[in-house]
């Protein structure tokens, strides 16, 4: 309740000092509770008389409620306060455990397998270390808890009288009661304190009810010794237990006992405490309540034994006695679900020292009864993923997986219709993969199951034996890596001079490899299994080829031509290889790409020998915006091989790096830096250039019919830009760039337009390409002893002025001109087609 202070003054001035004060610390108190205020205030509220709540009463406040309140904020501030937990960083260490206490666990001896992740059972129950080692206020007390000196207990009276206060057992056991006088509590439990008290004051405080709860309680000291983690002398509540003072200090040590816990009273053991009873059972009947001066002593770990594999609970645990196998397991928590109790071995080291292994059946009661000894491994096995009394169904079904098999069950009986099966599932070819009895071998064969399912006396409903594997092939899968793992089967089980049950298919089938030969397999069958003749097939004859190791001495081949109409039933052997022709003169239909300047351009269908000038007469010819000179034609094989060349050029300037770096130390450290730095800018270049596959043609002379027509090959592309009024300068001048074609201009004229020679330039070797990619250079002879003649510029030019090889920079590079010469001419068709690409 929060109080107005207009209020407050209002009854200060008509009530009296002790009023006036317990008014101001209630108001302070309801904005903050200060600990000192607290405890004021309830000495207020036990000193009141009838005169001060006649007073409050008049200016409208109940005291009676307001000190009942006080009450409650005590109870719940001491409910919230608790005693903080950091992690404990050296309980259930498992190295160190593993080193100290259980070395079977990871010892590396042999091949025996070790289970190296066990922990020790128990000690995670002292996972967390306590902050503090104050005694807990917090504990709830029951009614046979032993009063004495210390405790206190908080008296709450309501009724005629209204009082709240809390009063302490002093040494000699008695409370000083108020309007009882001296009464003596020592020695009554806490229930027969509160009867006791409720019966005096009923009689001798008439009209007045009685609250009585249990106050601070006294607290007592206690000692934790031997393997405890923090031993040492711990104050504790009177409400403590064994298992409440071992968490509070923090339990016991990585190598304390948790089964032989002692609580020794005035020298003697009053009892023993063993938490494995506590954490599996849940059982509290050793766990005593402690007194003054008693001593918990913590004797180091007994015996261990470990368990592992397929129990619920895989750990290290402490035996206590003469233990058995089958005490191991219950103490694990049981046999897992996929536990093998026949199959369980027990590790052990034997008198001699060395580690010795014993195989048990734990459904048996003698093994069940093994003794154990300290340092035994205990590993229960599994059960195997061998399936037994099953048929797996596989490929092409809506429900892959196994089926229940059961004696008389047949094929149908799995697949009763198609809509078991997927809409593209082949029902023509169904494989069944059979395990040969008492052998790891296999069988193969192949059923129809159109037939089975058409007609259940069939010989394709085949009677089906535990683990048959069938499987469904889809119309369009690529049937021969399907069945590759059972073609690897068959070629290991085959015997030596016995040629393993398989046969082959190639050539023009859509799913040509090899396959198990199944009984009574036909030529017919093989084709259908390898998917069936592609359009390109030949269906009149095949070749078919075999193998005869009959011979010790010598293998003999054979091959023969087959009618394949009359043959589809001929029965294959072993090793048959067949291989199915192509259709002769079949071929898949092939186009080329007209682009650009033609009246028709668009993909055209070329027949076998076709020219160019043919396909572009179809085309409708060129427009009037044609730069017939400058057509680029583009060929596949071509670009690949552009491709490879840059390839090798790449390898080449890799290995001149390599060589420049081992060169001798007294080199001069700038050249060779220099040097890298070219090769590095070359390496960049060659990345970028993009191989095109340019052929150089003269396409005004080929639609004149005076050069050689170009036979059209697949996916060729011909390209027709528009006019042009360009000459382009590259290479090894100061600016390159494109100029404005002038027909006065001469090649001297544009490289000096473009800046003039660099000084690594070869101006004696400079040449000019054509738009149609043909390069053309100054002619020399007898009549050009002094000069050159000039070559005649033309729009759509390129001026390239290559490197000098001689040059003092490059002698250290002999091939940078060869790699120039490829950048320029590649970079050149590229350019022409980019830019065709982009109009």
């Amino acid at each position: 309740m929060f109080f107005k202070a207009p209020e407050i003054l209002t009854l200060v001035a008509s009530a009296s000092k002790f009023l006036f004060r317990f008014f101001i610390i209630v108001f302070v108190f309801s904005q903050s509770v200060i600990g000192q205020g607290l405890e004021e205030i309830q000495q207020l509220c036990a000193d009141l008389t009838p005169t001060n709540k006649s007073l409050a009463l008049q200016a409208g406040y109940d005291l009676d409620q307001l000190c009942g309140n006080l009450q409650s904020e005590k109870i719940l501030k001491k409910a919230q306060s608790s005693i903080p937990v950091i992690p404990r960083e050296t309980v259930s260490s498992v190295e160190k455990l593993s080193k100290t206490v259980a070395p079977l666990t990871s010892a590396e001896i042999g091949d025996l397998p070790v289970d190296t992740d066990l922990k020790p059972f128990g000690y995670g129950l002292f996972a967390n270390a306590p902050t503090t080692y104050a005694p807990s206020d917090g504990v709830p007390v029951s009614g046979d808890y032993l009063l004495g000196p210390g405790d206190s207990l908080d008296i709450l009276f309501f009724g005629k009288v209204n009082n709240a206060f809390s009063l302490e057992i002093n040494r000699e056991g008695f409370v000083d009661f108020p309007e009882l006088g001296p009464v003596g509590l020592a020695g009554l439990t806490y229930a027969e304190a509160k009867e006791m008290l409720r019966t005096r004051i009923s009689a001798q405080i008439i009209g007045t009810q009685v609250s009585i709860s249990m106050g601070t309680l006294r607290s007592m000291q206690i000692f934790v010794l031997g393997e405890a983690f923090k031993p040492g002398a711990y104050t504790v509540s009177s409400l403590s237990t064994i298992t409440h003072a071992l968490i509070s200090s923090g339990g016991v040590s990585d190598i304390g006992s948790l089964r032989n816990i002692q609580l020794k009273r005035q020298g003697k053991t009053v009892s023993v405490l063993d938490l494995y009873d506590l954490l599996m059972l849940g059982d509290i009947t050793h766990d005593l309540r402690l007194q003054a001066a008693d001593v918990i002593f913590i004797p180091t770990v007994g015996k261990l034994v470990s368990i592992g594999g397929e129990v619920l609970r895989p750990a290290i645990y402490e035996l206590k006695g003469d233990e058995s196998a089958a005490d191991l397991v219950a103490l694990a928590g049981g046999l897992g679900p996929k536990a093998f109790a026949q199959s369980s071995k027990l590790q052990r080291v034997n008198a001699t020292g060395f580690l010795t292994v014993f195989d048990l059946n734990l459904e048996t009661s003698r093994d069940q009864e093994f003794q154990l000894r300290g340092g035994d491994h205990l590993s229960i096995g599994a059960i195997t993923e061998y399936k037994k009394d099953i048929v797996t169904l596989s490929g092409a079904v809506r429900h892959e997986g196994d089926v229940a098999w059961r004696k008389e069950l047949r094929i149908i009986d799995v697949i009763p219709s198609p809509k078991k099966l997927m809409p593209d599932a082949d029902l023509s070819q169904v494989v069944l993969v059979r395990e040969i009895a008492n052998k790891p071998d296999i069988s193969v064969s192949i059923i129809n199951l159109e037939k089975a399912l058409d007609d259940h006396f069939s010989d394709d409903n085949v009677l089906l034996h535990s683990r048959d594997e069938i499987i469904i092939f889809s119309r369009y899968e690529n049937r021969a890596e399907t069945l590759a793992p059972f073609v690897d089967q068959l070629k290991r089980q085959s015997d030596v001079l016995e040629v393993a049950k398989l046969v082959s298919s190639g050539g023009e089938v859509r799913n040509s490899g090899k396959y198990p030969l199944a009984p009574g397999m036909t030529v017919e069958d093989l084709i259908k299994i390898s998917g069936g003749l592609l359009e390109s097939g030949y269906a009149l004859t095949a070749e078919i080829s075999g193998l005869d190791l009959t011979d010790p001495e010598q293998a003999r081949s054979t091959i023969q031509v087959i009618d394949l109409q009359s043959a589809m039933g001929r029965l294959l052997a072993p090793s048959d290889h067949i291989e199915f022709r192509k259709m002769p003169d079949f071929k898949e239909a092939e186009t080329i790409s007209l682009e650009g300047e033609f009246v028709f351009p668009g993909t055209y269908f070329i027949e076998k020998g076709e020219t160019l000038s043919s396909v572009v007469l179809r085309a409708g010819g060129v427009t009037d915006q044609a730069f017939v000179d400058g057509v680029v034609f583009l060929r596949e094989s071509l670009r690949l091989r552009e491709e490879a060349q840059l390839e090798r050029l790449s390898r080449l300037i890799e290995e001149q790096q390599a060589a420049s770096q081992l060169k001798e130390l007294n080199s001069d450290a700038r050249a060779l830096q220099s040097e890298a730095l070219d090769f590095e800018a070359i390496s960049r270049v060659l990345t970028d250039v993009e191989a095109t596959g340019r052929l150089v043609i003269r396409f005004s002379d080929i639609m004149n019919r005076s050069a050689e027509d170009p036979i059209l090959r697949r996916n060729d592309r011909l390209l027709m830009p528009t006019l042009t009024q360009e000459v382009t300068v590259i290479g090894e001048v100061h600016q390159p760039m494109s100029h404005f074609f002038d027909k006065t201009a001469s090649q001297m004229d544009y490289i000096n337009r473009s800046g003039g020679f660099k000084i690594t330039a070869d101006k004696g070797q400079a040449y000019v390409v054509r738009a149609s990619g043909e390069a053309v250079s100054k002619r020399r002879g007898l009549r050009n002893l002094f000069g050159s003649r000039s070559i005649k510029i033309i729009a759509g030019d390129t001026i390239v002025v290559p490197l000098d090889q001689d040059s003092k920079k490059l002698r250290g590079l002999p091939f940078l001109a060869e790699v120039s010469q490829i950048i320029y001419q590649l970079s050149l068709g590229a350019a022409a087609v980019n830019a065709l690409n982009n109009n």
